[in-house]
């Protein structure tokens, strides 16, 4: 086990100065205390009284504008039956909280309570918004985004990869322009999509054109009413390769598509992304990156449950890889 005077040593500080903020008192600097958290989470360090650890998971779920976690989302159920599987096998309970990151008191509340377990949905989180959690010491796992910056253990999904995929799958197919379909709302998962994409189509030679890059509000409803709209104004054609960074919004593009008289994949081809269960339901039913979504909360959970029992304490981010499935929706202009 990592000992204070070994985190003491590698910070080149005092064993006191180590002391102090491993006890949570006021009497070092802030710059020094986030030093010092860091590197001892980074060592694998347990404080001796979390042997008394509770066995009761807390999934914090933040909701920082509601428009991309929401309920119905067949995503993140099927993430959280993952997690609430993998509590039932290790006789863990979980409690499912919703939180608003601007609720300092009680985001302060989460980070104090190092008695409990915590798996973070950080989904909706940027920097700004996870950076508090650096001074939590209790065991956490932050879900569904990675920040590079910062030392947390990590379990989120290998986006790139996924955008990746996608562009290669179009390429394959013979397209040569190509269309990303964005959320007007920035998060981690949908820029490292559009940054994979990107690279792949710049291996081949090609670029996505700003013009191409069509932003809508990620709820199913009001991204149908956006695109419609684009689509209204556009002057423009539309690529013939289109990849959507999620199924939810896809699903609006393929409806928007066909309302304009436009047919798939005859005169554009679509790939997007989770394959959720309604995109077989369409016609034609969208080729997609699948995500393995109950695995996905499940293994989140046992790695939180892991650190509780001083297993794999190393900080750790450890990536989901998804998979292309292929349905109807890509025409190969190959075959003409």
């Amino acid at each position: 086990m990592v000992t204070i005077k070994e985190i003491a040593k590698e910070c080149n500080v005092s064993v006191a100065t180590v002391s102090n903020v491993l006890n949570g008192t006021n009497r070092v600097g802030e710059a020094t205390r986030l030093k010092v958290l860091e590197i001892a989470r980074k060592m694998g360090y347990q404080n001796p009284e979390y042997e008394g650890m509770k066995k009761s998971i807390l999934l914090a779920i933040p909701i920082k504008h509601g428009r991309i976690i929401f309920d119905s989302s067949p995503f993140f159920s099927e993430v959280i039956t993952g997690i609430e599987s993998a509590c039932r096998k290790n006789l863990y309970e979980l409690t499912i909280s919703y939180v608003d990151p601007l609720d300092t008191k009680l985001v302060n509340a989460m980070i104090v309570d190092a008695k409990r377990p915590l798996l973070l949905l950080a989904t909706e989180l940027e920097k700004e918004d996870i950076r508090p959690f650096l001074k939590r010491q209790g065991p956490m796992v932050v879900l569904d985004s990675y920040y590079f910056e910062y030392n947390f253990q990590c379990v989120s999904i290998n986006n790139m990869k996924a955008g990746f995929i996608a562009a290669e799958h179009l390429i394959s197919h013979g397209h040569t322009e190509f269309g990303f379909v964005a959320s007007s709302i920035f998060h981690n998962n949908m820029w490292e999509r559009q940054v994979g994409f990107e690279l792949a189509l710049a291996n081949h030679g090609y670029k996505l054109e700003k013009k191409n890059i069509f932003s809508v509000n990620p709820e199913s409803e009001r991204a149908l009413v956006e695109f419609n709209e684009l689509l209204d104004r556009r002057t423009d054609p539309i690529p013939t390769g289109l990849f959507a960074y999620n199924d939810i919004v896809g699903l609006a593009t393929h409806n928007a598509l066909k309302r304009h008289g436009y047919k798939i994949p005859q005169d554009v081809s679509m790939v997007s992304m989770d394959d959720i269960p309604t995109i077989t339901l369409v016609n034609p039913p969208l080729t997609s990156i699948h995500v393995p979504k109950y695995s996905y909360g499940y293994l989140a959970a046992e790695k939180l449950i892991a650190l509780v029992s001083h297993q794999n304490m190393r900080s750790t981010h450890i990536q989901i890889e998804p998979y292309l499935v292929s349905r109807e929706s890509v025409r190969d202009l190959k075959q003409g």
